[in-house]
């Protein structure tokens, strides 16, 4: 909505202090609160700002879904990649006790290096 929320503010407790104090600067605020809102009531600013207000709610529980999203993502890839890396080490295992090592092209040397790295991050 186009409209200076903090002037409005400021308009709106005037208005309601010297509607209160039931003064003649009453005349006045609501005259300057008038000239503010133009051709718009004041019930029309109140929809707008309440509906404004829950779009804004609809959007930060939006973010805050995607956002919750990506967490249990990423948990889950860490999970699968625990997995995947606890399978690596007990391939890694069985080429040691067999010893076919040198049949594997060089790829339990890779997965060794890859492990390593692995635990250093």
């Amino acid at each position: 909505m186009g409209i200076d929320k903090e002037k409005l503010k400021g308009l709106l407790q005037a208005e309601t202090t010297s509607w209160n104090a039931d003064c003649s600067e009453w005349k006045r605020t609501t005259e300057v609160l008038d000239e503010f809102l133009g051709e718009k009531t004041i019930e029309e600013v109140a929809l707008a700002l309440l509906e404004e207000g829950e779009r804004l709610t609809r959007q930060a529980q939006n973010a805050l879904g995607g956002q919750m999203a990506l967490i249990c993502e990423r948990d889950l890839l860490k999970t699968d990649n625990e997995a995947l890396r606890n399978s690596l080490k007990g391939l890694i295992h069985a080429f040691d006790a067999t010893g076919w090592e040198q049949h594997t092209c060089g790829e339990i040397a890779k997965a060794r290096e890859l492990l390593g790295k692995g635990e250093q991050s």
